[in-house]
Formats: structure tokens, sequence, C-alpha cells
């Protein structure tokens, strides 16, 4: 093994454990909503283009830790997206509305998101009505034509992260 041999396998790891905090997170969030798909499906895409390469070089007497290293990426990637295409199934995240109702009897209607597993609530559709002089009574997600209560805010503090849950 040259020192040109150990610096690509030493590269190689590094650019491989470059990989596992994504694929934690995916774990123990269990969401990929913000992870894009395509990124995935070209890295995947242009690393199996180099270990067609590297296969080659590989046969021909060079390059072996090139080959070790590239397949271990491809593996990584490859999995990733078999993380992201398994936790977002269209059964997973759903179309929703978010309701707030205001003493007025007013009701504020906008369009949401929600993962039906987290059963968090996101991609809320800002509306910028006013209730008036009366304040706002309590809020909700209709899920087919359901009413769920919404924790949006805590002792009167907003939350980060909104979660509706079963009364």
């Amino acid at each position: 093994m040259t020192i040109f041999d150990f610096l690509q396998l030493l590269g190689g790891i590094i650019l491989a454990i470059g990989y596992f905090p994504q694929i934690k997170q995916i774990l123990e969030t269990e969401s990929c909503k913000d992870i894009n798909l395509k990124t995935y499906i070209l890295l995947c895409l242009g690393i199996s283009l180099m270990e067609v390469y590297a296969v080659n070089q590989w046969i021909h007497g060079t390059a072996l830790m090139f080959c070790v290293t590239n397949t271990l990426s491809l593996i990584l990637v490859g999995y990733i997206i078999a993380l992201i295409l398994a936790f977002r199934k269209e059964t997973n995240i759903k179309d929703a509305l978010y309701a707030t109702k205001c003493e007025n009897s007013s009701v504020i209607i906008t369009p949401c998101k929600i993962n039906m597993t987290t059963k968090e609530v996101f991609d809320i559709v800002p509306c910028f009505y006013d209730c008036g002089s009366s304040m706002m009574e309590d809020e909700f997600v209709l899920i087919d034509e359901d009413e769920f209560p919404v924790k949006a805010s805590e002792n009167g503090v907003p939350l980060a992260d909104t979660y509706w849950y079963e009364s």
C-alpha cells in the first residue's frame, strides 16, 4: 500500500462517515420532510458512475482503496434513499386544515400538512385575519372532517413545533 492508497482510504472513510449523522437523524426523527430526495439520487448516480471506473481500475490491478471506499459510499447513499422513501410514504403525510377559533365565534381556516406518525403540524399557511377585539379561543386541525386540538403554545408561549393530539 502506497501513501496515496492510504490517503485515498482515509479520505474515503471520512467521506463515508459524513453520511452517518444524516442516517441517525432520519432514524431518530422518523422524518425526511426537509431532505431533498433528488440530491441523494444524483449523488447515487455520480457514485455509481465512479464505481464503474473504480471496478475497472481494480480489475487492472490498481485503485483497490478507491473501489472499497466508493462501494461504501454507494451503500450508504443507497441506504439514505431507502430511508427517505420509507419515511415519505403518502399515508404518513396528509393534507389537513388548521383552524383558529376566536371568542367572537369567527373561525380562521388555512391549509396545513400533518405527519400521521409523529402528529406534527407543519407548512401552516399564514393568515393575516384579525379577530378584532376578541381573543383567540381555540386552535385545532381538521383531519378528514374530524377536529383534533392543537398544542401550539404552553402557558401562552408559542412552541417551536406544533402537534395535534386526540382528546
